[in-house]
């Protein structure tokens, strides 16, 4: 594993004496998000007592990384298609027992998606180290289970396929559980988890939950393998799931497929290797290439125009 701690901290080059060349434009766009992230926090800590987040960590995820930014981009990626909920509208409509709501949800027709919101740290040294082993045993906390138990991730999305297929989540019953196509979708908040087969193993720890249900004898042969969605992913083609030129439950099952390309006759080892590969690639780079082949470059247009007078506030035309 690698951070590029340094790269991240300043991804700068100085070309010459006050001339600067932005190393990845990417990353600088990280830091000045997570400048402000630690910024705030500083300012909280300063605050009296009685003012103070005592877990402002918590309350940035709940409240800006779900509630904000993945609600704006469901909401506009799911706009006038299906049933489509948010957590806060399922916990306030529906009280649910003490069981953890969807953090999204939508259906249309017989497809059903369960969403998942994880914007979750790993410790900079399993991240930087080159332990992957170690690296795992902390995305498994994060993703699976933690220290004391509780569910995290790929178990609370098994736990609400569950709930749907036995009818127990009261915002939607109308389908027959034995027809319906489930998409399990974990939506992370940083890159890092976009690293080639990751993916794979939070599945494999989702289908353990999975044959665990089945013999229960619950109908799990329509629920697809779990996958993982980055929010910078969902941000960059939203409006082109908005306007409908790429449908998001399609996208999902093309990726499905694609993991899971079989060899043809006559297949050529070069090409066997790259089919290969293919079943460890992050849907993010299946989305990129599917829609650059199309002539969709992943640029939010609208979004775009509505920073660019905030960026060039105060400054010349």
């Amino acid at each position: 594993m690698a951070d590029f701690t340094s790269l991240r901290t300043t991804p700068l080059c100085e070309e010459s004496p006050g001339t600067f060349v932005l190393e990845y434009p990417v990353l600088v766009l990280e830091t000045l998000h997570k400048g402000l992230y630690f910024q705030f926090s500083a300012a909280n800590r300063t605050l009296p007592k009685g003012q103070r987040e005592t877990d402002w960590r918590s309350v940035y995820c709940d409240l800006f990384s779900e509630q904000y930014l993945m609600y704006l981009l469901l909401n506009a990626t799911f706009r006038g298609r299906g049933l489509a909920l948010s957590g806060k509208t399922i916990f306030e409509e529906w009280q649910l027992k003490g069981q953890s709501e969807p953090d999204y949800y939508f259906r249309h027709d017989n497809r059903a998606v369960l969403f998942e919101s994880k914007d979750v740290l790993v410790h900079k040294d399993a991240k930087a180290g080159h332990d992957f082993a170690t690296y795992l045993d902390e995305v498994k906390k994060k993703f699976y289970e933690d220290d004391e138990g509780h569910p995290k991730a790929a178990r609370q999305l098994a736990n609400n396929v569950e709930r749907l297929l036995r009818k127990q989540l009261p915002f939607d019953t109308d389908f027959d559980p034995a027809e319906l196509i489930i998409y399990p979708v974990l939506v992370v908040h940083d890159r890092l988890y976009n690293q080639p087969g990751l993916n794979v193993v939070v599945n494999d720890w989702f289908q353990e939950e999975l044959a665990k249900l089945a013999q229960q004898g619950l109908p799990v042969h329509h629920v697809r393998p779990l996958i993982i969605i980055d929010v910078d992913t969902l941000l960059a083609y939203h409006e082109d799931f908005r306007d409908g030129r790429l449908v998001f439950e399609d996208m999902l099952e093309e990726y499905v497929a694609y993991l899971h390309t079989p060899a043809w006759a006559g297949i050529s080892p070069a090409a066997d290797e790259q089919r290969q590969m293919q079943g460890v690639h992050p849907f993010a780079l299946f989305l990129e290439n599917y829609a650059e082949k199309r002539d969709m470059l992943g640029i939010p247009k609208e979004m775009l125009y509505q920073i660019l007078p905030i960026i060039n506030r105060g400054t010349e035309d």
